[in-house]
């Protein structure tokens, strides 16, 4: 540990910075700025936290630490951190920026901060990780069956989607297999649907898959056919019809038009593409699109990547610009507009409430609170899906592994979309309560506790390793006791309390979950 040592960000060119650390005498590190470095500050112990990589060419990192004089120095360089990193990230002028959104984007590198409805309840640590000593590993993963998932066997598994039913499918190739769950932490291979084809029988491979009309259905999205939707009958085994959307408006993502609105029997849809949302109504005789309830935005504004819905109808929607729309209408102008950090969204969930949402970035997730106390009415808040949070929107938060950790783990991370878990169980006021997270990243399944992040505590999370890298993960419908998890060539379920903390896993002889394949 050397003392006496600065910390700077220096502009190299328009658009690019560098950290250097070095001491009166020499630089011992000359960085370029990006987001592979995976910062993290924490304010009590006044420090900055990164990873470093000696050989571009090399996959190995190294966690670096630089420890500041105070909590004014470590803030007064998180700041200039978040400004430089978002001109890398976006290539353009931080103080372009709406002076209102700067420290949203700033404050988003801030650590240990309790939310607004953090649960003063104590969580019992042996929930999680309690197993981690013991030798048997029978209970700790179900395999669907021995011998990996059937199907094609020729191509590898590309979609996972979970049911309410308790039945779970999965794409591989052009086959569908389903599985069922008969116990409560098992899997087994129910059928198989072979040779998914249109109905003029010709077989493709589905790009995205969306469970409807109470589980009855599945609509099947095909990789050339961008402005048609297949409806699949699941009690035949079939595609039936194929719905039109729109001659002139693509669809490249479809989501119920509330959240666990197709596990009900809802009828409706909502469909994006890079720069429009729209209702689909397959009730309707010739196009599937309303156009009353359809907002185009000029090219340069939309880049959607992907959307969410909540319990009421009300719609997020991720930018590969890394911003986020709030709207409670399809046919007008976003309420509110949360600017990205820079990174991509990739994948986008939300509460039941719509009070949370998790947008997933390839090496962070971000918890955004979409509520704010109401400064005209004493002890109210208000929604941003019903009105501009502006200024009062609470900053957000980045869930990350801590850099020692992705050190440990491979020194990538490339996250796959975060989910909240489901409930079957509503409170006294009706209301369901969500209280984990999931992702993975490579071969790592990681989960936080969400109750333990709104206290503050962002490196609580556990994690499963896998022997090979994770398709998609989900929890069990209704519950978050049990993951199922894609990989490659085979589904397994997986016991929420036998993920580990990182260091536990170090410690144990039986944490890895190998793949038959």
């Amino acid at each position: 540990m050397r003392e006496d040592i600065f910390a700077e960000l220096i502009r190299t060119s328009k658009f690019e910075f560098t950290l250097v650390i070095s001491d009166e005498s020499q630089a011992y590190i000359s960085q370029p700025l990006d987001a592979s470095m995976n910062p993290q500050f924490n304010s009590h112990a006044c420090c900055f936290v990164w990873l470093w990589k000696d050989d571009v060419n090399s996959d190995t990192v190294y966690p670096w630490s630089v420890k500041f004089a105070d909590a004014s120095g470590e803030a007064l360089f998180r700041d200039a951190f978040g400004a430089c990193l978002y001109e890398v990230l976006n290539k353009s002028e931080f103080l372009k920026v709406k002076a209102e959104d700067r420290p949203w984007i700033v404050n988003a590198y801030k650590e240990d901060v309790e939310m607004a409805d953090a649960d003063a309840r104590e969580e019992d640590d042996e929930d999680e990780g309690s197993n981690e000593d013991s030798d048997e590993d029978d209970d700790r993963y179900q395999d669907a069956v021995d011998g990996g998932a059937p199907g094609d066997k020729t191509a590898k598994i590309t979609n996972l989607t979970i049911g309410k039913r308790d039945r779970s499918y999965f794409v591989r190739g052009q086959s569908i297999g389903v599985l069922s769950h008969p116990s409560g932490n098992s899997l087994e291979y129910s059928t198989v649907i072979n040779n998914v084809a249109s109905l003029d029988n010709k077989a493709f491979t589905p790009s995205k898959v969306l469970l409807h009309d109470g589980d009855r259905s599945m609509l099947l999205m095909h990789p050339n056919k961008e402005h048609t939707v297949y409806r699949m009958d699941l009690g035949v085994g079939k595609v039936v019809e194929e719905w039109t959307i729109d001659d002139v408006t693509p669809v490249h993502e479809i989501i119920p038009s509330a959240k666990n609105n197709a596990a009900a029997g809802g009828n409706t849809l909502v469909g994006i593409n890079h720069n429009s949302i729209f209702r689909i109504d397959p009730r309707l005789s010739a196009k599937k699109l309303v156009q009353s309830e359809s907002k185009t935005y000029t090219s340069n504004v939309g880049n959607f990547n992907c959307a969410t819905t909540t319990s009421a109808g009300n719609l997020a929607v991720g930018s590969s610009k890394g911003d986020i729309r709030l709207y409670n209408k399809l046919n007008v102008r976003a309420k509110t507009h949360l600017p990205g950090l820079g990174d991509p969204v990739i994948g986008i969930d939300t509460t039941e409430d719509g009070k949370w949402i998790i947008a997933t970035c390839r090496t962070y997730l971000l918890l955004v609170c979409t509520e704010a106390k109401d400064a005209k009415v004493s002890g109210a808040v208000f929604s941003g899906f019903n009105k501009s949070l502006g200024s009062q929107k609470p900053f957000p938060v980045r869930l990350q592994l801590r850099p020692e950790h992705v050190a440990w783990m491979g020194g990538v991370v490339s996250f796959t979309t975060a989910k909240f878990n489901t409930s079957s169980n509503a409170d006294s006021a009706g209301q369901f309560e969500e209280t984990s997270i999931v992702t993975s990243t490579g071969n790592f399944v990681v989960s936080w506790n969400f109750r333990r992040v709104k206290q503050g505590k962002l490196n609580d999370y556990t994690i499963k390793q896998f022997g090979s890298n994770v398709v998609a993960d989900n929890f069990k419908f209704g519950e978050d006791q049990n993951i199922i998890v894609a990989l490659p060539e085979d589904v397994h379920m997986v016991a929420k309390k036998n993920l580990q903390t990182p260091t536990k896993m170090l410690k144990s002889r039986s944490s890895i979950v190998n793949s038959p394949y």
